[in-house]
């Protein structure tokens, strides 16, 4: 802090500092697994009628992209934040394995939904 009183630190250093801290903040609340974990905590019972295969199949698929797409933002942006280019550790994308993945996600996570419709109606 003294720093900054002095003039020695610059608001763009402290801009960058900030910046980089809500990045790094953003990367661990925002990948898909951590969503998820955040779901699961609030209601550990939110998948009770999946049965154990299900369950494991759907944390298979979930892990998978989370792996591969920690923040969640290369599916939808070529490049990241800062101009460097996603996805650059797969050489190869099956995009009907990703979209047969994404689809069974989906059913998971609308049947979640459809039954806290039905608890809550």
């Amino acid at each position: 802090m003294f720093r900054v009183l002095d003039g020695q630190a610059s608001l763009g250093q402290i801009d960058a500092t900030a910046a980089e801290a809500k990045e790094k903040d953003f990367a661990r609340k925002h990948g898909l697994k951590p969503l998820w974990d955040m779901l699961y905590n609030l209601d550990p019972l939110i998948d009770a009628w999946a049965d154990g295969s299900q369950k494991a199949g759907f944390l298979d698929l979930l892990c998978e992209l989370d792996k591969q797409d920690p923040i969640a933002q290369a599916g939808r942006y070529p490049v990241d934040s800062k101009g460097n280019q996603t996805l650059t550790g797969l050489s190869i994308v099956d995009m009907g394995n990703v979209k047969t993945a994404a689809n069974k996600i989906a059913r998971y996570l609308e049947t979640i939904e459809f039954r806290l419709i039905e608890d809550f109606s």
